[in-house]
């Protein structure tokens, strides 16, 4: 489905809201706005946005395995 009037970008900011626990409105497209690669800002505590983050990405796995 194309693209219609920045609703792709008002759903990607309304994800990671949820997914950082964040206001809808502290997440921002700041790069990308029309096109499918988008550079993100999100307001909030830089610490706490890393460990969310490194939750949400997990564990990499293990140096030499085949995962």
């Amino acid at each position: 489905e194309p693209p219609t009037e920045g609703r792709a970008n008002h759903a990607v900011c309304k994800v990671l809201a949820g997914a950082f626990g964040v206001g809808r409105l502290d997440v921002k497209v700041v790069g990308g706005r029309t096109g499918r690669r988008k550079l993100i800002r999100i307001y909030g505590h830089p610490e706490a946005l890393s460990q969310r983050l490194l939750e949400l990405l997990g564990d990499p796995p293990a140096r030499g395995s085949s995962a």
